[in-house]
């Protein structure tokens, strides 16, 4: 397992999202054509889109363990995006990145998450 881990994380870059959406027909994460647009920014450059949004059905004890602040009223999404960016080739999360967001936005609402990762791993 943890060799898999590490494989995938030298091909993928994820986040784990979980959402409460009131409306069942609005939690549409995982559809190509779904009312919802999730994108990665890294600094300024330009948006990157996710190679895979895939809805997590079992939240198993291991799962709860790493993630005791999702409750059972949320969705969770694994959002996965590539490593290296489809716009200029180089790695999405070089060491020069300062600054990382995860953008949700729909026709309802937007949301934006942002890591401040200057002076993480020694940057």
């Amino acid at each position: 397992m943890a060799r898999d881990q590490r494989q995938a994380g030298l091909e993928h870059n994820e986040f784990i999202l979980a959402a409460y959406v009131p409306e069942e027909k609005e939690n549409d994460f995982d559809k190509k054509k779904s009312i919802w647009k999730i994108y990665l920014v890294l600094d300024e450059n330009p948006p990157e889109s996710p190679l895979e949004i895939r809805k997590i059905d079992k939240k198993d004890a291991s799962f709860i363990h790493f993630f005791p602040h999702i409750t059972p009223w949320q969705s969770v999404y694994i959002v996965r995006f590539p490593v290296t960016s489809s716009k200029s080739g180089g790695r999405l999360m070089g060491d020069g990145a300062k600054i990382i967001k995860l953008v949700v936005v729909g026709v309802a609402g937007a949301a934006e998450l942002e890591w401040n990762v200057k002076g993480f791993a020694g940057k």
